[in-house]
């Protein structure tokens, strides 16, 4: 069985493109005819596993595979590329993000006009929907995707309508699509690296390393953590280590810590090698992953910590919500007062600290990454349907265009259902 896996691809700059290349270098020592297809124009090697660059103007012919897996996400870049595809071949999507605005807004602009965009919304949300981001955009000048709103509205149903099954990484995702797609056969696997814990080490309370990892964006809250960590006591056994690119809307941040009078107890070491990246959150007592609004994603950093076995504390919202209990989750409002609070506890009571390290290294030494791929493997199992216009392919395609001609009206059901029974009748 030859089986595609359509995806970004290292040296992408995507945690999307180092995810898949981790869980396929798991995946192609118990799978044969495991190939990958993607946009990469240098992909990275991975043994002896087939990667086909394509071009993201010319659809590749998809027709010789049995399987086909879409990794998406909201980058339009890395991903646009596959819903045309995905509508023409069907196939099992590994939903990464649950909005997926940005690149469906994107791929309307490229392919039709920002009015099919906002036909999209009127379809699945209702015509005031529709109106209300033409408002955003039109009369304010405000990208609707960019705010709290497209958590709302998503847009993710546009691409799913196409697939077959959908892996997810989070109960709240999947509680999301089967709302919409009761039929749809949704999975929940969990988000992993092939990572070993870290060497188990104590809290020097004269000097507790604190870390923020990934790029500075607005909804990471680097600022809150500031200006929390400047409420404290000037107890100055703290240093705090910010690692990733500080994006354009986040350039005041550097001032931020002079202003504060930070600048002696915070380092910014920008970019690193992913190697280095490692290392250093490794040596990490407490890492800092907080994240509102969130689109729906799993949080790769926080993935990682957890499997080093680093302490974090995170926002309660979205997956972060479903980590382990013993995990600090503050909450999105007042913010600075609960984080505050949670780092003031740590800072003078390092013991509470130490014993936190010690939990989190058992539960990432119960979790293993060989585990979650035999897992995987078998949800690829289950996922098996034919993807070529075919049996029910043919059908879900069909469905998908009488969607499109929005039909209405007390005849349309039994029509559209007739229609279906008919054909299937004629495949079997």
């Amino acid at each position: 069985m030859r089986t595609a896996v359509l995806t970004p691809w290292p040296p992408q700059a995507s945690g999307i493109a180092d995810y898949a290349y981790t869980l396929l270098s798991g995946l192609a020592s118990r799978m044969r005819g495991l190939e990958v297809i993607t946009t990469c124009s240098r992909p990275k090697p991975l043994g002896n596993l087939p990667v086909h660059t394509v071009s993201s103007g010319r659809a590749p012919d998809l027709s010789g595979y049995d399987t086909l897996v879409f990794h998406l996400g909201n980058h339009a870049v890395y991903h646009g590329w596959m819903i045309d595809l995905l509508s023409v071949y069907g196939g099992v999507v590994h939903l990464h993000d649950l909005v997926l605005q940005h690149m469906v807004s994107d791929w309307c602009e490229h392919t039709h006009n920002q009015q099919y965009y906002l036909d999209l919304l009127s379809r699945w949300y209702g015509r005031h929907v529709s109106h209300a981001f033409r408002h955003l955009l039109h009369d304010r000048g405000v990208y609707p995707w960019e705010t709290e709103l497209a958590l709302c509205y998503p847009l993710c149903e546009e691409v799913l309508r196409h697939a077959h099954a959908c892996i997810v990484h989070s109960g709240y995702v999947k509680q999301r699509i089967k709302a919409v797609f009761p039929d749809m056969p949704v999975y929940r696997v969990d988000h992993m690296f092939d990572i070993a814990p870290a060497a188990a080490k104590p809290v020097n309370p004269d000097m507790i390393k604190l870390g923020i990892f990934g790029g500075v964006q607005p909804n990471r809250h680097v600022d809150a953590v500031l200006r929390s960590l400047a409420r404290l006591p000037k107890h100055g056994n703290w240093q705090l280590n910010i690692a990733g690119t500080v994006g354009s809307q986040c350039r005041n941040i550097f001032s931020l810590v002079k202003e504060l009078g930070l600048d002696k107890q915070v380092r910014f070491h920008g970019r690193l090698p992913l190697a280095e990246f490692m290392a250093l959150m490794a040596d990490m007592d407490l890492c800092l992953a907080l994240r509102h609004p969130t689109m729906g994603e799993t949080s790769g950093v926080a993935v990682r910590c957890l499997q080093l076995g680093v302490p974090l504390v995170v926002n309660a919202t979205g997956w972060y919500a479903e980590l382990p209990a013993f995990i600090p989750k503050v909450p999105v409002t007042q913010l600075e007062d609960h984080l505050s609070l949670t780092l003031a506890a740590f800072l003078s009571r390092p013991q509470e600290l130490d014993q936190l390290k010690i939990t989190c290294r058992q539960y990432a030494l119960s979790h293993d990454f060989a585990t979650m791929v035999a897992c995987y493997q078998d949800l690829l199992t289950q996922c098996d349907v034919p993807h070529l216009v075919t049996g029910n392919s043919l059908v879900r395609r069909l469905k998908a265009v009488v969607a499109d001609l929005e039909l209405t009206g007390r005849h349309a059901a039994p029509l559209l259902n007739g229609l279906m029974a008919r054909i299937h009748n004629a495949l079997a």
